[in-house]
């Protein structure tokens, strides 16, 4: 996380994501990064917690990916697509603590 934070902070300017068509500057995904982790801390994520995330390839599982991180949290990305099944054993499996 540090090495993805300095390098947020150095090139703060540059564009961290395109989507679509919209440009998200790495100033602003670090803000909403930081802005996620202090969501998760604030509703009770301790270090080591599982953080399920199920967000299709968007911006926004990255925010949450790096957010969950930032916070301490471990991320067990879950994919829309699995049957509800599938998704039931993950989450058993994972003990995820907090879904996205």
């Amino acid at each position: 996380m540090a090495l993805l934070n300095h390098s947020m902070d150095k090139y703060s300017d540059r564009i961290g994501f395109y989507f679509m068509d919209r440009k998200m500057p790495f100033s602003e995904v670090q803000d909403l990064t930081k802005r996620f982790a202090t969501f998760l801390q604030e509703r009770g994520l301790e270090k080591g917690d599982v953080v399920a995330i199920c967000i299709p390839n968007t911006p926004q599982f990255l925010i949450a990916l790096y957010g969950t991180l930032l916070a301490g949290g471990t991320a067990s990305p879950l994919s829309p697509l699995l049957s509800p099944p599938e998704m039931v054993y993950q989450l058993q499996d994972c003990d995820a603590k907090f879904i996205v």
